[in-house]
């Protein structure tokens, strides 16, 4: 393959159309902000606040007595979100990737 080839390959988008294959190499400024939501849904800044903020501390207590927890999470676009990511990161908690939209409809069944 030559090299104008793989750069256009390079520039192509994902199967779902979300974002170009080739990554940013800073931070926008908007990431770590709340987004206007207009048809509803939570998107990463909501996340972050709603919900790793309070669970975060406790599953961090239960790692101090010795149990081995994971946040289990889908493929949503605030469970992939930059400051979700990096919270999680930050805080050591690891995470259980899920498939979106997977014919398992329960799957704590299988973490």
């Amino acid at each position: 393959m030559s090299a104008r080839a793989t750069l256009n390959v390079l520039r192509e988008t994902d199967i779902n159309l979300l974002q170009s294959t080739q990554k940013l190499q800073h931070v926008k400024k908007h990431d770590y902000h709340h987004r206007i939501r207009t048809h509803g849904g939570v998107d990463g800044y909501c996340h972050h606040e709603g919900a790793l903020k309070k669970v975060v501390p406790w599953i961090k207590q239960l790692k101090q007595h010795g149990t081995n927890c994971k946040i289990l999470e889908d493929g949503a676009p605030a469970h992939k979100s930059r400051i979700a990511n990096d919270y999680l990161t930050v805080e050591k908690v690891g995470k259980i990737e899920w498939v979106g939209h997977s014919p398992d409809l329960n799957a704590s069944e299988h973490a």
